[in-house]
């Protein structure tokens, strides 16, 4: 299920590494870098890359290595902002020094 944006959701910029591989992704594959950039800050995003990772219903082909590369590097680097588990982010944890 997709969130929709309203205006009263935060705005996520992609940090500058991220933004680059999204753009790489987004040559051969714009649906999977666009919902990347749609989903950034939310954990539904973990979820659409476990689906990416595992193929589920075993007719896909695979991703070409250096797509494969950029979406793991998305993925570490996002799951460390928002892990899966509520509460457990580093944004989270930033915000409870203030």
């Amino acid at each position: 299920m997709d969130t929709p944006v309203s205006e009263a959701s935060p705005v996520f910029i992609l940090p500058l590494d991220v933004a680059r591989d999204v753009s790489m992704i987004q040559e051969d594959f714009p649906d999977i870098a666009e919902k990347i950039t749609r989903l950034w800050g939310s954990s539904e995003l973990n979820q659409f890359f476990d689906s990416l990772m595992f193929d589920e219903r075993g007719t896909r082909q695979g991703f070409p290595g250096a797509v494969f590369s950029a979406l793991m590097r998305i993925s570490k680097t996002h799951i460390l902002l928002v892990p899966t588990t509520p509460n457990d982010s580093l944004l989270d944890h930033l915000l409870k020094e203030r």
